[in-house]
């Protein structure tokens, strides 16, 4: 498997936060001109191991913040109306 090169781990670290190409293009520094961005961003975005890694990294952000809540006693109120 392809690996990923540190500037596209830290756009996809970058695209995580809000979502947008744009923004995370331009805060990796991948082009100076607001203009170009979401293209430079959106072509990362059309690779597959790039697209894997994003999803893998949400993934562990969703057990992270599970792990986070069962911690701090989160309960679900939900799963209490059940029983």
């Amino acid at each position: 498997m392809d690996s990923l090169t540190e500037k596209e781990k830290l756009f996809v670290s970058e695209y995580l936060r809000d979502f947008s190409t744009r923004k995370a293009a331009l805060r990796v520094g991948l082009c100076r001109q607001s203009k170009n961005a979401h293209r430079y961003g959106a072509a990362i975005l059309k690779k597959q191991k790039v697209q894997r890694y994003i999803r893998e990294q949400v993934l562990q952000q969703a057990e992270t913040l599970q792990a986070a809540r069962q911690d701090a006693g989160y309960c679900d109120i939900r799963t209490r109306l059940r029983d």
